[in-house]
């Protein structure tokens, strides 16, 4: 697969992915995503979904050859939580404020 480290930041987002099979006569694939709540895939292409609501979440992508699916290749996706002011992960300002003390 073509792209490593891909990190992605809103509900919307697409990365397009080439897939060069090597050493076999049958190049055809398909692509998979480890977490389909989040991320589809449609024409060589993964599309964020849904947003994770707290922490930045990982999602595989997965190329699979159709002719031996044991031939298969992983790339990682991030898909970035949105940054809420005040707060750390799920610890509020004020949770963290009570701990402080």
């Amino acid at each position: 697969m073509d792209k490593e480290n891909i990190i992605l930041k809103q509900n919307g987002d697409v990365v397009e992915f080439d897939v060069v099979v090597e050493n076999s006569e049958d190049t055809a694939y398909t692509l998979s995503s480890s977490n389909t709540e989040y991320v589809t895939i449609s024409e060589n292409k993964a599309t964020v979904i849904k947003e994770p609501a707290v922490l930045d979440l990982a999602v595989t992508i997965t190329a699979t050859l159709v002719s031996n699916p044991a031939v298969t290749a992983n790339t990682s996706i991030t898909i970035k939580a949105p940054v809420v002011e005040g707060q750390v992960g799920e610890l509020t300002t004020d949770m963290l404020l009570a701990v402080g003390n």
